[in-house]
């Protein structure tokens, strides 16, 4: 892996982890809020974040030079990534213990793993292969702990 590949991976991991953390102090500290409001609350100040980004780096005008294709995908992966996957995973945060769930729903690289093969074109190497059993067997024995 290349080293700016890995640095930018070392980043999400710490922003993700740590991110974790506020997302079940978060919702402690909101009782009778809904994950689905979290998420809406959470992703609108994102949003906001992001427009503030875009005037200062001007990448508005990558945005026009989108294709259809691109819109579609981008709207999809939006909202399965983003809407579903974000909005359950704090479902799972609200009802279990964060360091079981980050960890249960970290588990989704084993899909992208098996759609990238037919629908990019990416070689399933054995590394890839052992690492993704790894990850299943992990999983495996997460879910038979206690207490999730």
């Amino acid at each position: 892996m290349k080293r700016y590949v890995l640095v930018a991976c070392v980043v999400a991991i710490i922003g993700w982890g740590v991110g974790g953390v506020i997302d079940k102090v978060a919702l402690n500290t909101m009782p009778g809020m809904s994950p689905l409001a979290a998420q809406f609350f959470r992703f609108s100040l994102a949003t906001v974040a992001l427009l503030i980004c875009g005037l200062f780096t001007g990448f508005y005008g990558e945005v026009g030079r989108l294709s259809c294709r691109a819109w579609l995908y981008i709207v999809l992966s939006g909202l399965l990534g983003v809407g579903v996957g974000g909005a359950t995973y704090l479902y799972a945060v609200q009802l279990g213990e964060v360091s079981k769930v980050a960890v249960f729903s970290s588990g989704y690289p084993v899909l992208t793993v098996f759609l990238a093969v037919p629908f990019l074109g990416e070689k399933l190497t054995w590394n890839k292969v052992v690492g993704t059993l790894m990850v299943v067997g992990g999983l495996m024995i997460l879910s038979l702990s206690r207490g999730v």
